[in-house]
């Protein structure tokens, strides 16, 4: 969104610490499934100590590479431009690792992604105040919408 977006916005988060006015939030990781089959989900940590090969296109590509270190793997990260449109060519390596990639990048790969592909679940963790004003909001809207018998 621009910047201008933030005059007419109700609740601002940010991922990390947060400024005056914005509310914070964490991502956190536990789960990674291979492409196109998400019901033989695992913990992340079953590549902990592993080298791997990790693609992102999305904002900020080096916070994915650096949580999958932080995650004991040894990444090989490869950056995209946020919002890249990946074609098969962008996935070809002259390596066997295992590809990792973000939600985003795998629903633009999916058709055409190698074997050895894994996505990465990251769930965004708000801060108890956000959740507490969003709900306020939420219950205001429901109020303002609700139609008498």
């Amino acid at each position: 969104e621009p910047l201008s977006r933030l005059k007419s916005v109700d609740l601002m988060i940010c991922n990390g610490p947060a400024n005056p006015g914005e509310f914070s939030m964490q991502l956190g990781s536990a789960m990674i499934y291979p492409l196109n089959r998400r019901d033989e989900a695992r913990p992340l940590a079953t590549f902990n100590g592993q080298a791997v090969r990790a693609i992102a296109g999305i904002g900020h590509p080096q916070r994915f590479f650096d949580m999958l270190t932080e995650q004991g793997m040894r990444v090989s990260g490869i950056a995209f431009p946020d919002h890249h449109r990946y074609r098969a060519s962008d996935l070809q390596f002259d390596d066997q690792l295992p590809l990792l990639m973000t939600e985003k990048d795998a629903v633009k790969c999916q058709k055409f992604a190698p074997k050895a592909t894994w996505v990465v679940c990251v769930d965004a963790q708000p801060d108890a105040a956000f959740v507490q004003r969003f709900d306020h909001l939420l219950a205001g809207l429901k109020t303002c919408h609700t139609q008498p018998d």
